[in-house]
C-alpha cells in the first residue's frame, strides 16, 4: 500500500435545520412529517469539477447529478446497497460474465426542451460519449473499457459495439472479458445517466463537449442557473414523474451560492440561520464541537465511505525503500491526526486500505486491521519505527 493511511473518518458532517427535515444525531428520535416546497440554501467554497453527468469525477458533481438525472441502478437515501433506478429491475450478467442485460422502466422523460420518454439508446450514447475526445471520461476506461469496440479518445458520434439495444427498454453489454459483475455494480455512476443522442451531439462535437451547461435532466430537479464559480441553482422538472422515482424531492428550489471560502464563517452562519445545510467543505472541529455539544438537532452524521491519506513518493530517497516508509507510518500519530479532525465523531483510525462497510473489509481484519506490528499502535511506536529503520540500513535507528 503506497499511500500510508493517516485515518478514515466514518462520516461526513453536514449541518442542517431541523425545520429543513435535517436529521439528528440519534436515529431513535421520533421526527416531524417532511413539508414539501421551500428553498435549501448550500453554501459552497469553490465550483464542481464539472455538471456534465459524463465527465464529472469529484463529489460536488456527483451531488448536482444524483438530483438531476437518474441512472440504471442508484442509491436510495438511507440505504448501502444500490436499488434499481431507471432500470425496472437489477441487471443480469450471464453466467460467464461477459454479458448484462437491463431492462429500463417507463414514464421516465427528459426535462424540456428534449420532453421524450427515455429509451435503451439513450444509455447507450451516454456511455460510448464518455469515450468521445471532447468527454473523456476518467472512470469509463476502468469500468466500461472491456466493452467490445470500446476505445478511449474516440471521435465524437462513434458507437460501441458492445452495446446493443435489441428494444426500446433494453441494454445489452457485450464484454471481452468475465467483467460483467463490475460493469453491472458501475451502473450506479453518472456517466449511465442516460442521455439524448439528437440533442447531445451536436453540443459533443465541440472540442470540449458544450452539454453540460445545457444538460436535460430525468431526475426531479433540473439547472435552472449555472455561473461557473459563482452559483448554480436546481429547480423542479417538470416532466419528472414522482410515480417512477423513489427519491421524496421535497424541495421546490436549492441554491448553491460559490465563494465561501472560509468553513468557519460559513459553518457558524448556517447554525444561526435557517434553511441552510453545509456543501463542499469539511465542518471545522471547534463548530462541529460546538454543534454536536449545544445544538445536536442541526448534525447529521453521515457514513462516507472513504479515507484521508499522507502521501509519500516511492520515487524519492528515502521514501522508495519499504522499510523507511513502514517506519513513517509506525511513529506517525494517526490518533492526533484524528482527533484535529474532529475525533470519533467524524471517523476512526484507519487499520488497513479498506474503508468500513466495504466489500472486503472484514476479510482484511476489519477494525482489528490485519496484524502488521507497524500499524499495532494508533499513536505511534518509536521502537517499531526504529527496527525498521536499521531495516533499511539506519544502524542507529534514526534517519540519518
Amino acid at each position: 500500500m503506497r499511500p500510508k493511511h493517516t485515518l478514515i473518518p466514518a462520516t461526513l458532517a453536514a449541518l442542517l435545520i431541523a425545520g429543513c427535515g435535517g436529521g439528528t444525531t440519534t436515529d431513535d428520535v421520533a421526527k416531524p412529517p417532511a413539508k414539501r416546497g421551500g428553498t435549501l440554501t448550500v453554501p459552497w467554497s469553490g465550483d464542481v469539477d464539472s455538471i456534465d453527468p459524463g465527465q464529472t469525477y469529484y463529489s460536488g458533481g456527483y451531488m448536482v447529478a444524483n438530483v438531476t438525472q437518474r441512472t440504471p441502478m442508484a442509491y436510495q437515501p438511507g440505504r448501502v446497497d444500490a436499488r434499481p433506478d431507471l432500470a425496472a429491475e437489477a441487471p443480469k450478467v450471464s453466467t460467464d460474465g461477459k454479458t448484462v442485460t437491463v431492462k429500463l422502466r417507463t414514464g421516465v422523460r427528459f426535462s424540456p426542451p428534449v420532453n421524450r420518454e427515455v429509451t435503451s439508446a439513450d444509455v447507450k450514447y451516454a456511455i460510448e460519449r464518455g469515450f468521445f475526445s471532447s468527454v473523456n471520461n476518467p472512470y469509463a476506461p476502468a469500468y466500461f473499457g472491456d466493452l467490445l469496440g470500446a476505445k478511449l479518445g474516440a471521435k465524437p458520434g462513434t458507437t460501441i459495439r458492445g452495446i446493443q439495444t435489441p428494444d426500446p427498454r433494453t441494454v445489452q453489454f457485450r464484454l471481452r472479458r468475465p467483467t460483467g459483475g463490475t460493469l453491472a455494480a458501475a451502473l450506479v455512476l453518472p456517466l449511465a445517466a442516460p442521455v439524448p443522442r439528437e440533442y447531445a451531439l451536436p453540443l459533443d462535437r465541440k472540442k470540449v463537449s458544450e452539454y453540460g451547461v445545457k444538460q436535460v435532466a430525468t431526475g426531479p430537479y433540473m439547472v435552472g442557473e449555472y455561473k461557473p464559480g459563482r452559483t448554480i441553482t436546481l429547480v423542479r422538472n417538470p416532466s419528472w414523474d414522482a410515480k417512477t422515482d423513489f427519491r421524496p424531492a421535497y424541495l421546490d428550489r436549492i441554491e448553491m451560492p460559490q465563494g465561501n471560502d472560509d468553513p468557519v464563517v460559513t459553518s457558524r452562519r448556517i447554525l444561526a440561520g435557517s434553511h441552510m445545510a453545509s456543501g463542499d467543505y469539511m465542518i471545522p472541529p471547534a463548530v462541529l464541537k460546538q454543534a454536536f455539544t449545544k445544538t445536536p438537532e442541526q448534525l447529521k452524521l453521515v457514513d462516507s465511505g472513504g479515507g484521508r491519506w499522507a502521501a509519500l513518493n516511492t520515487q524519492a530517497e528515502p521514501f522508495d525503500d519499504i522499510n523507511v516508509r513502514k517506519a513513517v507510518v509506525a511513529a506517525f500519530d494517526r490518533q492526533a491526526a484524528l482527533m484535529a479532525l474532529g475525533g470519533t465523531n467524524v471517523g476512526t483510525v484507519a487499520t488497513h486500505f479498506l474503508p468500513p462497510g466495504m466489500p472486503g473489509f472484514e476479510h482484511a481484519g476489519g477494525m482489528r486491521g490485519i496484524g502488521v506490528d507497524y500499524l499495532a499502535e494508533p499513536t505511534g511506536d518509536r521502537a517499531v519505527a526504529a527496527k525498521y529503520l536499521k531495516a533499511a540500513g539506519f544502524a542507529s535507528g534514526r534517519y540519518e
